[in-house]
């Protein structure tokens, strides 16, 4: 969905008022004492450390430092693969998302959500694995960097500095198999809802040969002349012949089943005056929720996939600041640790660099 220039632009006045209003009231001391304001565009608003320990977390440990070392080791293929397309056929198969830049409209809310929701169950997990494991937490909470949200663990390090070793790996696993898990739910959902064949008709022209024939916005366009319909170009290889052509379709109206219908197209005629669009899900659930919620559905549980798949392989990947980074440095030690962050590191600017950013 995009948005136009003047909905951008009260889109960025809005968020401007939102962080003056914030930083005078900072300023004037009137913020609650659990919130502050830091760097002109960061809220962060803090919870002292009462999060219940588990017992299903403390026997778990082991499990998600295996867990940890299976999504790292995804991470590695996919940067590995990703690099080697590139350099063997010229093409750029990871793509650099940026908020406002190639996340626009629609997707920009959906995006941030889905961030919010990630970034919150990581530390979650943190949390709970180390109270679960003797590991107390000074504080969490949730902020705000310009528009994205986030979450936030403070861990009480003396204690996390005493704790045995598979204690702390447990601790520095949570975050990123918790993304990673939440990532394989949402391939599993995609599953169950999407519909692979299809072609969604959004919207109808008036006076057009498809209004004509009675075909209607929500209606799901299944074959041409007997030819699956997948994409824009199985039906635009009929309808843009240059002669006289019977297309005999079949579709499906949600909620009353498959029909047929012959459309008859002139030769002078390229198009049947509709907008369509790949078929987002099944068709009981685009009749019970409607085209447009169907649409946002789908959008929101791809998001759920690329953010939580990005943040597990970001912070499973040792690069210093990020889990997999001091989780190499608890296990190998400083110096052979800090070896393989500069690894971890260079792998990812490999990465940056192959996706063209």
């Amino acid at each position: 969905m995009e948005v136009s220039n003047t909905e951008a632009l009260w889109w960025l006045i809005a968020l401007v008022t939102f962080w003056t209003v914030m930083n005078i009231l900072s300023a004037k001391k009137m913020l609650p004492r659990n919130t502050q304001v830091s760097y002109g565009v960061v809220l962060l608003v803090k919870k002292a450390g009462n999060v219940k320990a588990t017992g299903v977390f403390k026997k778990a440990r082991d499990f998600l430092v295996v867990a940890y070392i299976v999504t790292l080791l995804m991470g590695v293929v996919t940067i590995i693969l990703s690099i080697y397309v590139k350099l063997t056929t010229q093409r750029t198969s990871t793509v650099i998302l940026v908020p406002g830049i190639n996340i626009t409209g629609l997707d920009l809310i959906l995006f941030a959500i889905n961030v919010g929701i990630a970034a919150t169950v990581h530390e979650f997990f943190h949390a709970k694995t180390a109270v679960s494991n003797g590991v107390g937490i000074k504080g969490y909470g949730i902020g705000l960097i310009l528009f994205i949200p986030l979450a936030f663990v403070e861990v009480e390090e003396e204690a996390f500095s005493k704790a045995q070793l598979r204690e702390k790996l447990a601790v520095l696993s949570a975050g990123p198999v918790a993304n990673m898990a939440l990532a394989l739910v949402s391939i599993l959902l995609l599953s169950a809802l999407a519909y692979h064949t299809g072609l969604l008709i959004i919207s109808v022209s008036e006076n057009s040969i498809a209004e004509r024939f009675g075909l209607k916005a929500g209606d799901i366009l299944i074959s041409v002349n007997q030819t699956e319909l997948r994409s824009h170009s199985d039906l635009s290889q009929y309808t843009s012949l240059n002669e006289d052509t019977v297309l005999n379709i079949t579709y499906l109206r949600p909620g009353e089943g498959i029909k047929y219908v012959l459309i008859e197209k002139p030769a002078n005629v390229s198009k049947i005056g509709v907008v369509i669009t790949p078929a987002p899900v099944r068709p009981e659930v685009l009749t019970f929720l409607g085209v447009s919620i169907s649409i946002a559905l789908m959008s929101f549980i791809t998001w759920m996939y690329v953010v939580n798949n990005s943040l597990a392989i970001l912070n499973a990947l040792p690069i210093f600041i990020s889990d997999g980074g001091r989780f190499f440095i608890e296990v190998a030690g400083e110096k052979i640790g800090q070896a393989i962050n500069i690894v971890g590191v260079i792998l990812l600017v490999a990465l940056l660099l192959s996706s063209g950013i």
